[in-house]
């Protein structure tokens, strides 16, 4: 049976009718090799550098192949992992800026084997235990808080309910057409949990700037495409699953490149200036913790909860600036589609004007502020 097994592999590896020597060859060494082909038992190999295998056999010239069995490039780019700005670090919890398209916890997708989680990542980027005090969806980027342990998590979490979420979202549409005031409160309970059990839950969404359609994209030159947008200001009442995105769906205007509970037709149009979710945790306001988190203290048994307790407490505004994809997007993209339309301020000029927190600059206090300036600002 050995003998068979042997035989046949090396049969199946060089037969002409399959694939040539050196690409048979190829895919069983993974260094540098030189190998004679006339018989089985002149077979040398001789390990060097992972670098090209050399394949000699009989008289013909010798052909040279570049093998990369461990594939070194892929690693490099399996083990590169982007670096996540830090907007607050505290010695027992921190305020990150979370990236667009990374997952929080280990779960079912495929990418992140590649990239890996925003735990795994923080872990490794502050060499400290991570404990993520809320989440924000896979595609949303923004404010998100961590602590470094659990005691901290459930007293920031806590916290965390009393104070205020601030999100930018680019929704479809053109609110001043639907609506003739700036802000609505959206009342609909949703469906939580795999039983379906339905909860009240309060969204306000607030008009910030408005892109009007220029009423010249089509669709497959049939079908009519309202390109106008609208980017608003929008302050969840309570904390349900995709409770933005849905609310926005239930208001008619869902956000532009939510693929689950947005229009795929509006998505595909804008995918090639903004291959992301629209939706950005802008700030988290009035957030009221114990001060002695916010203080070292070299004296671990000062660290139970009598101390929490009877600790001053001290208010938190946390700011998240917008990514660069996001904001050039609404700077450059969005500026120029609603230039074409006579207004006194620009898309981004109103966009500021109403939120002014929309213009702060990139920062990262573990590595200083970047004082390069970015391509919008130019």
């Amino acid at each position: 049976i050995f003998y068979w097994w042997v035989s046949g592999k090396w049969a199946h590896a060089f037969s002409p009718t399959r694939q040539h020597p050196a690409a048979a060859v190829a895919t069983h060494f993974s260094t540098r090799e030189t190998v004679d082909i006339n018989s089985a038992s002149s077979l040398s190999c001789s390990v060097k550098e992972p670098i090209p295998l050399s394949i000699t056999c009989g008289n013909e010239t010798t052909t040279k192949v570049h093998v990369d069995k461990d594939n070194k490039q892929e690693k490099q780019n399996h083990k590169h992992r982007p670096r996540i700005s830090i907007l607050s670090y505290y010695p027992r919890f921190a305020a990150v800026n979370k990236p667009s398209g990374m997952t929080m916890h280990a779960g079912g997708r495929r990418d992140q084997r590649r990239h890996g989680t925003l735990k795994s990542i923080l872990k490794k980027q502050l060499a400290r235990k991570i404990f993520p005090i809320h989440r924000l969806d896979h595609g949303t980027s923004g404010v998100l808080l961590v602590s470094f342990d659990s005691e901290t998590c459930g007293i920031v979490h806590s916290a965390l309910k009393e104070a205020t979420k601030v999100y930018i979202a680019l929704i479809r549409g053109n609110w001043d057409q639907k609506f003739n005031k700036t802000s609505i409160l959206v009342d609909h309970a949703l469906k939580v949990g795999e039983e379906g059990i339905m909860k009240d839950c309060q969204t306000l969404f607030s008009r910030l700037a408005v892109c009007p359609a220029d009423g010249s994209t089509s669709y497959n030159n049939t079908t009519f495409i309202d390109t106008a947008c609208t980017l608003v200001a929008v302050r969840p009442l309570s904390g349900r699953t995709h409770q933005i995105r849905r609310h926005a769906r239930h208001l008619g205007m869902p956000i532009v490149g939510d693929s689950q509970h947005g229009d795929s037709r509006v998505n595909r149009l804008w995918r090639p200036h903004l291959n992301r979710l629209a939706l950005h945790c802008l700030a988290l306001d009035n957030l009221t913790i114990p001060t002695c988190l916010l203080q070292e203290d070299d004296n671990e048994t000062a660290r139970g909860r009598r101390t929490v307790a009877d600790s001053p407490c001290s208010t938190l505004n946390l700011t998240a600036p917008l990514p660069d994809d996001f904001r050039q997007f609404l700077n450059n993209v969005l500026d120029s589609h609603s230039s074409k339309c006579s207004r006194v301020l620009s898309f981004w000029e109103e966009a500021i004007t109403t939120e002014p927190r929309l213009k702060t600059d990139w920062i990262d206090i573990r590595s200083g502020t970047l004082g390069v300036k970015k391509s919008w600002q130019l």
